[in-house]
């Protein structure tokens, strides 16, 4: 009896330990979910996306890893030589542009790309430049580079412009002495500097540096060997609509089909209205004399012949 009862107990303990083994299993995979959801506009690029990238009369690279699908940045989780990517060295002039989403709110720097001179964090052209969110729970981008002035100049995003768990298209550009940043296709901060350092042929190119936290989501990343104008930048969000579909070109015209079968006789119409009565026709030609007739029977005799005779 006791040992019936103590297997009682051992199977009730068994089944009770995995219940929360499976609640346990349930809670992780939901929040592994919940930290790689892409937010209510995952729609967003999804149509003619890649090719939205490539803007006629640049020279780009994409990151593979990037190329279509969500990549979630890690810390040192991509890194390359500068130029190993094609782009061209000691240049005042590059482009970046790239899908991105920021899910949760964070008290730590977040790293999303580093181009770094010396292969440091924090000297003088230690960012050529680089790109952070912000340390201070908001979804502020942080973009440092170096200039003659300053090892760390810095321009900033509002947190206000890019909602927590929403896909926008970020655009960097430096051009000369000139930095820019885009958020939707909208130019939202520009700034002039005293010379801005370029990167050299053993420049490191990280996404996702060794030095800080990451996390972040980022798709079609995308450098280019120039300084984009507004109106590519533009362009390239306009394409990544969901609703910018347009029609295609008329096809060719189709091969004539066969001679179809010959319809049913239609129903007998109506009887029409009659015409006027037409004009005399021409008077006919006279024919020809015809045949003399056979000779009449002989009538009675006259009274006056019979006198005669008497």
């Amino acid at each position: 009896m006791f040992k019936k009862k103590f297997s009682n107990i051992k199977n009730l303990f068994i089944f009770l330990l995995l219940i929360l083994l499976i609640i346990f299993f349930i809670y992780i995979i939901f929040n592994n979910l919940s930290k790689n959801m892409i937010g209510p506009l995952e729609s967003f690029g999804s149509i003619g996306e890649s090719a939205a990238f490539d803007i006629t009369g640049y020279k780009k690279w994409t990151f593979p890893d990037s190329d279509g699908i969500w990549y979630t940045i890690k810390t040192s989780g991509y890194k390359m030589n500068f130029a190993d990517t094609g782009m061209t060295v000691d240049s005042k002039k590059m482009s970046i542009l790239f899908l991105y989403n920021c899910i949760e709110k964070s008290g730590a720097w977040r790293n999303i790309f580093h181009f770094t001179n010396d292969n440091q964090n924090a000297n003088m052209d230690s960012r050529v430049p680089a790109l952070w969110v912000k340390n201070d729970n908001t979804n502020t981008l942080h973009f440092p580079f170096s200039s003659d002035s300053n090892k760390n100049e810095v321009l900033e995003t509002a947190d206000s412009q890019m909602p927590f768990g929403i896909p926008a298209l970020v655009g960097i550009v430096l051009e000369d002495n000139i930095a820019r940043i885009y958020i939707n296709g909208t130019l939202i901060i520009e700034k002039s500097f005293n010379n801005i350092h370029k990167r050299k042929d053993t420049t490191t190119f990280y996404i996702g540096d060794p030095w800080h936290e990451s996390g972040i989501l980022i798709k079609n990343f995308t450098l280019y060997d120039d300084a984009l104008k507004s109106e590519d930048i533009t362009n390239v969000f306009n394409a990544l609509q969901p609703t910018n579909i347009t029609n295609g070109q008329p096809g060719a015209a189709g091969t004539p089909g066969e001679k179809g079968p010959p319809g049913a006789k239609g129903a007998q119409g109506q009887p029409g209205i009659l015409g006027l009565q037409g004009p005399s026709g021409i008077k006919g030609i006279k024919g020809d004399k015809g045949d003399t007739g056979p000779i009449g029977p002989q009538g009675p005799t006259s009274s006056i012949q019979m006198i005669d005779k008497l």
